[in-house]
């Protein structure tokens, strides 16, 4: 079993070898397979944020949650302009960028 492991492991580290992680453009097309080195370095570094991503994510969530049960009808009212309009534009950046989310399994963390 330990064999088979280290010589996983030795393929999987061989330059040109496509990684095991997928990592799809659209419903059919494996960029792992065009460019694997740049594939696997992506990855690594997607690993990197995702600590970032539960930090930035979290008080987001507690703030709208603690905004919505204190005034669950006129909350997003009570939010500044310049901050619902800030928050309009990030939303349209995010939709318009979804494709570039590394996580091959499309979960948020």
């Amino acid at each position: 079993l330990l064999l088979g492991q280290t010589a996983q492991k030795a393929i999987r580290a061989t330059p040109g070898t496509v990684p095991q992680t997928r990592l799809m453009i659209s419903g059919t097309f494996n960029v792992a397979e065009v460019l694997p080195e740049e594939t696997r370095e992506a990855l690594e570094t997607a690993g990197t944020f995702k600590p970032f991503f539960a930090f930035e994510n979290e008080p987001r969530d507690f703030i709208l949650t603690v905004r919505s049960e204190a005034d669950r009808d006129n909350w997003w009212n009570a939010v500044p302009q310049d901050v619902r309009d800030e928050v309009a534009k990030q939303e349209t950046t995010e939709e318009a960028k979804r494709w570039m989310n590394l996580n091959p399994l499309g979960s948020r963390i």
